[in-house]
């Protein structure tokens, strides 16, 4: 993301004459509103799995059931190696169940 916004900012001049002004590109959304941000940035992070996201925010079932599954979706939960890559000290990456295999999302559901 910081990547694209560089590429945008180098082939820019600026015109010292002319006004600023604020200018929203998004295809769906003429003009800015925080739904057309919100669903932008969801749109990003959710990339081709969004009929899958659509699916999945629409069944019946718990909140907490939702937030947990969506946070090992999108590998967000407190493993041993998230926390490293976070800069949490951990003592060893070894899952604390089996001792065998790192502590990842997808080694604790699967």
């Amino acid at each position: 993301m910081e990547s694209q916004f560089l590429q945008e900012l180098q082939g820019l001049r600026l015109d010292l004459e002319k006004e600023d002004s604020w200018i929203w590109k998004d295809v769906e959304f003429l003009a800015y509103s925080v739904k057309s941000a919100y669903v932008s940035l969801r749109r990003e992070i959710e990339g081709e799995n969004r009929i899958v996201y659509d699916k999945f925010w629409r069944c019946k079932a718990l909140p907490s059931a939702h937030v947990t599954t969506w946070r090992a979706m999108s590998n967000k939960i407190a493993t041993r190696v998230n926390l490293e890559k976070r800069g949490v000290e951990v003592e060893s990456l070894s899952c604390s169940l089996c001792g065998k295999q790192e502590e990842s999302s997808w080694h604790l559901f699967f």
